[in-house]
């Protein structure tokens, strides 16, 4: 009597572990895991790992918790997940962003240092519309990713699949006057033209005002005479700042057209 009894118990401890480890690999656990990542909780994401979890685990999005630690700034984690065999390279379900791009994106260098010496694709770019982590961290001006991500080869040129957006165009568009200076250092092409309406990064610079970028960039040869086409009107730099009252650019802007001029007159001549 009391053997079977005994034996009724270990059977149904048993089983109450096969179902707890059940749901810890099903949905239900992922769920817990990702969570856990996001909240950059390392004792209960140890403890699920060491349960079976996989570190590539995903939430309902199809977003990887990976992707998650490293756009949170959860540098143990990301270090922990790694060290779990995580894929450094796995893709969120919907626009493709890798943890480097969640990284870059959010401006977090350690975390962007880990990702790369562990194997991350510095060029990897999003599904949607081709951006790289280096284009994300143009926009949002983090001058330390950029330096990290340029000095594993990153592609300085690179653009948008859907506007041809550079991320020299993104850089002065918001004034990150280091980051236009770094990326026209590695080359980023100074005259590249966004396809809606053929504004180059001296056009958008001149518009928002931005003297030292719009200085930057006609050292590097920016063509002042080239014209975009917004509301239905043609615009040089020049007049775009006219517009706008940036007195400082027009000066500027005129001063190297008087140059740019003399110059062709020089070499006419001779």
């Amino acid at each position: 009597m009391v053997i079977n009894t005994v034996l009724i118990l270990v059977v149904c401890v048993v089983a109450v572990m096969l179902i707890i480890g059940f749901r810890l690999k099903s949905s239900f656990g992922k769920k817990m895991f990702v969570k856990a990542v996001k909240r950059g909780n390392i004792s209960s994401v140890k403890s699920l790992l060491n349960q079976g979890i996989s570190p590539d685990a995903r939430d309902k999005n199809g977003t990887p918790a990976l992707v998650w630690a490293s756009y949170k700034g959860h540098t143990d984690m990301v270090e922990l997940l790694l060290e779990y065999g995580v894929h450094v390279n796995a893709r969120s379900g919907d626009g493709g962003a890798t943890a480097l791009f969640a990284a870059s994106d959010a401006g977090h260098s350690d975390i962007v240092k880990v990702l790369l010496d562990s194997g991350a694709e510095p060029d990897a770019k999003t599904r949607d519309d081709g951006r790289t982590s280096l284009w994300q961290a143009s926009q949002n001006g983090h001058p330390a990713v950029v330096r990290l991500l340029l000095n594993v080869g990153a592609d300085a040129k690179v653009k948008t699949t859907d506007k041809n957006q550079t991320a020299l165009f993104m850089a002065s568009e918001q004034g990150h006057n280091d980051i236009v200076k770094l990326l026209l250092d590695n080359g980023a092409g100074v005259n590249e033209k966004r396809s809606t309406d053929q504004a180059t990064p001296l056009l958008i610079a001149a518009q928002q005002g931005y003297t030292d970028i719009v200085r930057l960039l006609l050292e590097k040869g920016a063509d002042p005479t080239v014209k975009a086409r917004m509301n239905n009107h043609e615009w040089t730099a020049l007049a775009l700042a006219e517009m706008k009252g940036h007195a400082d650019i027009v000066e500027l802007l005129k001063s190297n057209r008087a140059v740019q001029q003399d110059t062709n007159s020089r070499q006419s001549y001779a």
